[in-house]
């Protein structure tokens, strides 16, 4: 019959070294421990078991599996330990690529959101979780352009993942009339629609007071006396990233 350790002090389990989550025991390199007097060497007794966070009770990251000491001379019983192992995180693979949303010039990138694309898990199964700038305060200038942000999964199996390739299209930004509608000078019957000139502030999105022009779409239009509906374009004075501006104003022509 076999021969039993009876005195458990004897008995120095291994230590085994850190696994990533999709690994097996296998992957952990079992090192040290002894059974004093007796030769021979430690193995998982399953090595096949793919540990995941959610199969512990507190989503550890510690797991405890059991380890086999088979003596060289096979006089001797085998004998078993519990020892822990700790699992790391993964890193997801981005298949493809989300984008950021359209945002209008003087927009920071706080203002984009990132969506679709698709993040594949360490056993080919696809991810879910949360897109998030790495620089909120970027304010892009008009084009398409890539900028760095990270993948916040979902599942505990997996670390935040990096990525510096999320596109987002800045479009130029549309003027904004400050206050009342533009004030028109009244004109006499006889003279050009533009002769009635337009005051007004127009300010970009975010408020800051912009430069242009006032231009009549029919200036040379010679109206009869009363108040007629016409439209004025604004021509911003930064044409690279503002859009003109179109509205409806009323200008007065009086009688001669």
């Amino acid at each position: 019959s076999e021969m039993c350790i009876r005195d458990r002090s004897k008995i120095t389990p291994p230590t085994a070294s850190d696994i990533t989550y999709g690994q097996t025991l296998a992957d952990s390199t079992l090192t040290g421990g002894s059974v004093e007097g007796i030769d021979g060497a430690w193995a998982w007794s399953d090595p096949t078991i793919k540990p995941n966070r959610y199969d512990n009770e507190d989503y550890s990251d510690i797991f405890t599996y059991v380890v086999v000491f088979t003596p060289t001379d096979s006089g001797y019983a085998t004998i078993t330990e519990n020892i822990n192992i700790k699992l790391n995180n993964a890193f997801a693979t981005i298949e493809t690529a989300p984008a950021g949303a359209v945002i209008a010039y003087g927009q920071s990138l706080a203002n984009s959101v990132i969506d679709g694309g698709k993040v594949i898990g360490v056993n080919g199964e696809e991810l879910y979780g949360t897109w998030s700038w790495t620089d909120t305060t970027i304010v892009p200038e008009v084009g398409t352009a890539k900028y760095a942000a990270t993948f916040f999964p979902d599942s505990i199996n997996y670390s935040m993942t990096a990525f510096d390739s999320v596109s987002v299209t800045v479009v130029k930004a549309t003027p904004e009339i400050q206050g009342d509608q533009p004030t028109v000078a009244e004109i006499a019957f006889g003279q050009q629609l533009s002769d009635a000139a337009i005051t007004s502030t127009v300010s970009s999105p975010e408020g800051t007071m912009l430069e242009g022009t006032w231009q009549w779409t029919d200036g040379t239009a010679v109206l009869p006396a009363g108040t007629h509906e016409r439209t004025a374009i604004f021509t911003p004075a930064d044409t690279d990233h503002y859009e003109p501006l179109e509205v409806t104003l009323s200008v007065t022509v009086s009688k001669k």
